[in-house]
């Protein structure tokens, strides 16, 4: 399986897991020009949830996918979130940032999704 097969696999998993506590999806690969690209927007009342999801297999030697996440990444995601607040249409809405860290194991299954305040 390809890192690209991975991460889609882990975005999915965040996606239903994220569904089955209660949160309503609003918008998947949200990109915007010179910011970046959030992997998943969710709404529950007030608050827009967006979220970044990493990837690694449990036996990765270079770290987890917590690592992953760095400051410039992080900045990236403030931007391009910016840019996706800026429609009226969110207005009064309160912006909370999360970040999925999510394990496979060797066969490729997910071993672990844990999700984290940015």
């Amino acid at each position: 399986m390809s890192n690209k097969e991975m991460g889609n696999k882990a975005e999915t998993a965040v996606h239903e897991y994220l569904i089955r506590l209660g949160l309503r999806p609003v918008c998947k690969n949200y990109s915007s020009h010179n910011c970046g690209e959030i992997d998943l927007i969710f709404v529950k009342g007030p608050r827009l949830y967006f979220v970044e999801v990493k990837s690694r297999r449990e036996d990765n030697p270079f770290g987890g996918a917590k690592e992953a996440l760095t400051r410039g990444k992080r900045r990236r995601i403030e931007a391009t979130a910016r840019r996706f607040l800026a429609n009226p249409a969110w207005n009064g809405y309160d912006a909370v940032f999360l970040f999925a860290a999510v394990i496979h194991r060797q066969d490729h299954s997910i071993h672990s999704i844990e999700i984290l305040p940015i």
